[in-house]
């Protein structure tokens, strides 16, 4: 696990520079920013500007800015410091947005996020906190909702938008060599296991949305006839084919939509769609 969080932390510091010019990181967060304010801002407790967010997993910060005009405020956390240096540099004084390099699992750091809390007169802990495709990167993705139900205010609700598992999901990767040792889930998630874990954490009403958008990326067609999936080759596997100009869909052509670079794929690819998943649960 430790091997895990310090190849992310590495992976995505030396990604960080780059990250903003990356089109695809912009249109997936716009579609995840959609999605929460369709789907998560007309549950909460209170005005969405009035909450005080958590951005876990927040990177260089562009979903908190996404999101920053319907929040009171929003809370950036990240392991990576190359991102949390970028995120940085963007945020201007008196900015209704914070960022932090923290690892929540050691208490210190914990105490940290407490004490931003605090200072935003929202001790009882944050009415909203998101997290967008980042869980897939943990090696114990229940662990992490458990812990960051407990930075709930009471009603608060925790949402994560990520892949969804299908037969095709564990191509999502297919072609990247980081992917071995930065990421846990490598087929993304079911919605059995998004019910089980919040209920596992004592959270409820746990909803949901399995095809919250559709991300587009290029694989390998070598990976593509390894797992068997002919069906996709010859345009006959369902709602995994290039589509253009209907629906919700980011692209992320030649790589990892949220900022994975640097790998020479070679070879002939296939665009493939792969649902992205909303979940959220209260506390």
């Amino acid at each position: 696990m430790e091997d895990r969080r310090e190849a992310n932390k590495e992976h995505f510091s030396k990604a960080a520079a780059a990250w903003d010019s990356r089109s695809e990181i912009q249109r997936l967060a716009t579609h995840a920013a959609a999605s929460i304010s369709k789907h998560v801002f007309p549950k909460l407790a209170k005005p969405s500007k009035e909450a005080v967010c958590l951005d876990f997993g927040c990177g260089v910060g562009v979903l908190s800015n996404q999101l920053r005009k319907d929040a009171k405020h929003i809370v950036g956390v990240d392991l990576a410091e190359g991102m949390i240096d970028v995120n940085k540099s963007k945020i201007e004084p008196n900015s209704n947005v914070s960022a932090f390099c923290v690892d929540l699992s050691k208490a210190s750091d914990a105490s940290v996020l407490r004490g931003e809390l605090d200072r935003l007169g929202s001790a009882p802990g944050f009415d909203l906190i998101f997290s967008h495709l980042v869980f897939h990167h943990l090696d114990d993705p229940k662990a992490m909702i458990a812990m960051l139900s407990k930075f709930l205010a009471p009603g608060g609700i925790l949402v994560v938008t990520d892949i969804l598992q299908t037969p095709s999901s564990h191509l999502f990767h297919a072609g990247h060599a980081h992917a071995s040792s930065t990421v846990g889930a490598l087929g993304g998630f079911s919605k059995a296991f998004w019910v089980d874990a919040v209920d596992g954490a004592g959270m409820r009403d746990a909803e949901v949305v399995e095809r919250a958008f559709v991300m587009e990326k290029e694989v390998p067609v070598k990976d593509i006839e390894r797992a068997g999936r002919q069906d996709v080759l010859t345009g006959h596997g369902h709602g995994h084919m290039h589509a253009h100009g209907h629906g919700d869909h980011a692209h992320g052509h030649g790589d990892h939509g949220h900022g994975h670079g640097g790998e020479e794929n070679s070879g002939p690819k296939r665009v493939m769609e792969f649902p992205i998943f909303l979940a959220m649960a209260r506390l």
